[in-house]
């Protein structure tokens, strides 16, 4: 059999190879994803649909800081250390388990007890304090989930990732119809719920089974060793995630603060689940580059630099040629989530335009975060939040679902234009960043 002439190079057909593994659980799991929140949309309609939406975006909020960076912490680690030190990259492992329990327990276990006053307030909705109480325990799943999900990557493991990414998404859709159907937004938030339990316990059997392939035991006896890797890498991962969800969840609440407040992130919310699909082919191959630039960052630094350039073309490429088909049926799209989403069609099409910004940034982000040093890629993020939060106070008041959209827009150019202009620059000073 004649094989292609690009894999003949070995990076790429170590890349290739990943991406594939990546790729089908990256289809089947969002997919089914997708598929469970088209059901959802239509059984709870536009309003409930922004609800569930809303209650997601504060589960990602408060996720953050219970996940404190450790996931990316653990893929880096791992893949550093699996060959050349096993003893320390389980002692890291261990670290990042024993952290993320206690956070996560810590952080559900406010969201629980605040859920009221959250609803009341923040939410708009007093009616949503149960369903917020719901989603407490997927901010500790979600806490572990990150270190599980991180160290499989870290190994490399994206056939395993493949499958718990499909047993997920197959959960949730199975999960999804009945429990919205008869139980509304708390049986939408359970079917969430249930789907994170379930990949939380594939992900840890498969964890527990590389570390034994590997020789590497998981160990906290040297918890304060490790300690530093928490101010040096952990802390500013956790940062650049930190302007992620709470930014956007600023943003809702600016939105749910208007009249028509959670029609509006309904609609945003499917808008959202086409850029999430446009996502998923670089979403897989950032996942996958991401170990790959750390195992080679210092040891082969020429091929390093090829594959951060690589990643950032193929992302763009592949992020642009599934938005186009998308952007022309928009009309077609819209039309299959019923009556009660008027006004979708253009926010699909502007979704589209986001989607592409979007993973400019990602692609730039994926070399940053294997970097030394990863405070430069909290800067970035910090002024794309800016940007979000400033540029939707003022246009969501004047041109409301529009202004919603582009406030999406406008910060995600910004960001990719910036994150742009940084790896140009670096790569005509001989990439400079790679060594900050």
């Amino acid at each position: 059999m004649i094989q292609p002439s690009f894999l003949k190079n070995e990076i790429i057909k170590r890349i290739w190879a990943s991406t594939r593994w990546a790729l089908t659980g990256e289809v089947i799991g969002r997919g089914a994803s997708i598929l469970a929140g088209y059901f959802a949309a239509r059984m709870l309609e536009v309003n409930g649909f922004g609800q569930l939406g809303m209650i997601r975006s504060t589960i990602g909020t408060f996720s953050v800081f219970a996940s404190l960076g450790l996931g990316i912490t653990a893929t880096c680690f791992v893949a550093k250390y699996r060959h050349s030190d096993p003893q320390t990259a389980g002692e890291i492992l261990g670290l990042c388990r024993v952290i993320a329990l206690v956070l996560g327990t810590v952080i559900a276990f406010a969201l629980f007890l605040s859920a009221p006053f959250l609803s009341r307030t923040s939410l708009a909705d007093p009616s949503l304090s149960s369903a917020v109480r719901i989603a407490a325990a997927m901010v500790f799943l979600s806490s572990m989930l990150g270190v599980e999900f991180g160290a499989l990557a870290g190994f490399e493991g994206f056939r395993f990732l493949a499958f718990a990414s499909a047993i997920e998404g197959i959960t949730m859709l199975i999960a999804t119809v009945p429990l919205a159907y008869f139980f509304g937004v708390n049986g939408a938030v359970s079917a969430l719920v249930f789907s994170q339990f379930i990949k939380l316990i594939v992900l840890r059997k498969l964890v527990t089974s590389r570390c034994r392939e590997s020789g590497i035991t998981i160990s906290v006896k040297a918890f304060k060793k490790h300690l530093t890797v928490l101010w040096n890498y952990s802390i500013p991962a956790f940062l650049c995630g930190f302007m992620y969800g709470p930014a956007i969840w600023i943003l809702n609440q600016i939105v749910v603060a208007q009249p028509n407040g959670y029609q509006m992130l309904g609609i945003m919310s499917a808008a959202d689940q086409w850029r999430s699909l446009i996502l998923v082919v670089p979403g897989a191959l950032g996942t996958v580059i991401v170990p790959v630039l750390a195992n080679l960052r210092g040891t082969h630094q020429t091929t390093y630099k090829k594959t951060v350039l690589l990643n950032f073309g193929g992302q763009f490429f592949i992020a642009f040629c599934a938005a186009i088909p998308i952007a022309i049926f928009s009309s077609l799209i819209a039309s299959l989530y019923g009556p009660s989403f008027t006004g979708l069609t253009p926010i699909i099409a502007i979704s589209c335009a986001i989607a592409i910004f979007h993973t400019l940034g990602n692609a730039a982000g994926n070399a940053l975060m294997t970097a030394t040093s990863i405070w430069p890629n909290f800067i970035l993020n910090l002024i794309w939040a800016a940007c979000l939060i400033f540029s939707g106070y003022f246009l969501i008041h004047s041109l409301g679902i529009i202004g919603f959209a582009l406030s999406y827009l406008i910060s995600h150019f910004i960001h990719a234009l910036i994150m742009f202009a940084f790896v140009l620059i670096s790569h005509r000073k001989r990439y400079a960043y790679v060594v900050l």
